[in-house]
């Protein structure tokens, strides 16, 4: 986690802190509860969705409460292949047959989406009306690094 603040409020990489987190927060608590409960998680969804930004989360979440804890993940890699992925904890052929609970990822409300981005603006001294906002996030569905990526695109450019 990085102590700094960000230049640009809208991250694409890396984890500052729960103020540029978007949401998720029912998420955090269902992870929170199973790691605390000694359950295994597997987190699934399309790449750049935001699954490593929520674990650094969690992760931050978790120091609060402990500052003692060491938290470990795992990220492995399948690209395009989340049904590999899925198949080796699903598949009672597998030898990983129900060792993880499978969690995945949908897109953040868009209602929600909209308030984190407007205090950001507004913070910026820039606005950005819920019209504009509701055309990014309908152009890319939701998909949080795309959305981002306009998102900071559209403070560099103000700020030009």
């Amino acid at each position: 986690m990085k102590k700094n603040k960000p230049y640009n409020p809208f991250l694409i990489a890396g984890y500052y802190s729960p103020d540029y987190f978007c949401d998720r927060e029912q998420e955090t608590l269902k992870i929170i509860s199973a790691l605390e409960n000694d359950r295994n998680i597997s987190l699934m969804s399309p790449r750049r969705f935001g699954k490593t930004g929520l674990i650094h989360h969690v992760f931050y979440r978790i120091s609060e409460k402990n500052e003692n804890a060491v938290c470990i993940y795992f990220d492995i890699f399948s690209g395009s292949r989340q049904h590999l992925m899925s198949e080796i904890f699903l598949s009672a052929k597998r030898p990983f047959y129900q060792s993880t609970q499978i969690m995945s990822l949908d897109a953040i409300n868009k209602d929600n989406y909209f308030q984190f981005a407007n205090a950001h603006f507004q913070k910026s001294n820039h606005t950005i009306t819920e019209e504009c906002f509701n055309l990014i996030y309908l152009q890319f569905e939701g998909h949080t690094w795309y959305v981002q990526a306009l998102l900071k695109q559209g403070i560099e450019e103000i700020d030009r």
